[in-house]
């Protein structure tokens, strides 16, 4: 499957077994899936989805592992009372942050949007960092601060909490403590690397990688920005068949 080899390059993989001898079927399709995989994207969905996954606010109360922990962190009240005080206060801070998050997405894309607006097609442009005049960009920087000071407090959050539970002793009794920690440390890096990939795509910078927005539906701020590299030959020397 040159998806999952592809999604698996360069960290020791959890669901392939170490292996010396690699048989690519259909192996016309392996650049576009390198490319795919090697490559870097930035959506709403992409954020909206990692946001969600922590908290997500609804007509019949919230849903996400923040509202999960919530749960159990209060119910332990009782015998924690230290852990539940802290732990709750944490939470109310993380789900503001993710509240805030949520509130510069919309901004930061319509700013991309804006870009593609300003250039004849419409529908897609490609840009490199000396192409970036600074009146069109400008907003797109702006909200792109906003957009990375909310998720840092996501971040940080996410990270401070998971710090607390691992503190806790043997003996302190919460379920589920260690799929939390999991969890959180997970959201925690799936933020950070949005904001990586994020500044990577934005700065635009590396010539060996070639940077573009597009439209990605229809409705308003609904634009992906893309990042691929220009040859993959090189890179799959490097990460596969030199060791393979």
């Amino acid at each position: 499957n040159h998806s999952l080899i592809f999604a698996e390059l360069g960290s020791r993989s959890p669901a392939i077994p170490d292996y010396r001898h690699l048989i690519f079927d259909e192996a016309h399709n392996i650049e576009d899936a390198a490319t795919n995989h090697l490559g870097m994207e930035l959506t709403q969905v992409r954020i909206f989805t990692a946001l969600n996954r922590l908290h997500r606010p609804g007509r019949k109360g919230a849903t996400g592992l923040l509202a999960s922990m919530e749960k159990i962190f209060a119910a332990v009240g009782g015998r924690l009372p230290d852990f539940s005080e802290l732990s709750l206060a944490r939470i109310d801070d993380i789900r503001a942050a993710v509240g805030a998050s949520n509130e510069a997405v919309s901004p930061f894309f319509h700013a991309l949007e804006a870009v593609l607006a300003s250039r004849k097609s419409g529908e897609s442009v490609r840009f490199r960092v000396e192409d970036k005049r600074p009146l069109v960009w400008g907003p797109v920087e702006k909200t792109q601060r906003e957009l990375f000071s909310a998720l840092a407090g996501v971040i940080h959050g996410s990270e401070t909490l998971a710090g607390i539970l691992r503190e806790l002793d043997d003996e302190d009794e919460v379920p589920y403590r260690g799929e939390f920690i999991r969890e959180l440390e997970a959201s925690a890096g799936w933020m950070r690397e949005i904001t990586e990939d994020a500044t990577y795509i934005l700065e635009a910078a590396s010539r060996d990688y070639v940077y573009w927005l597009e439209r990605a539906g229809s409705k308003p701020g609904m634009v992906r920005a893309v990042a691929a590299p220009v040859a993959v030959g090189p890179i799959l020397f490097d990460q596969l068949y030199q060791h393979k």
